[in-house]
């Protein structure tokens, strides 16, 4: 999510934003990759593989809408 908030323009006040939508679902993309491997490798793991795939979609799809992780410059003041 940190890299997809990256992507996002902060003069544009629309949550949604094609750039970290993008990055998103290339994340998702490697995701539902990494659970379907998981889940046909390894038989006993199908719950866990459903559960664990309904979890990353939500977190994916709920980033695209939350702005969040601005990065800000931080001074240290280290005379004070």
């Amino acid at each position: 999510m940190y890299v997809a908030n990256l992507a996002r323009d902060p003069s544009i006040p629309i949550p949604v934003q094609p750039n970290s939508s993008a990055v998103l679902a290339i994340f998702m993309l490697i995701g539902v990759f990494g659970l379907t491997y998981v889940r046909i490798k390894f038989a006993q793991a199908n719950f866990g593989t459903i559960f664990a795939s309904m979890i990353v979609a939500f977190c994916l799809t709920q980033a695209s809408v939350t702005p969040g992780f601005q990065p800000a410059i931080v001074v240290s003041c280290t005379t004070c």
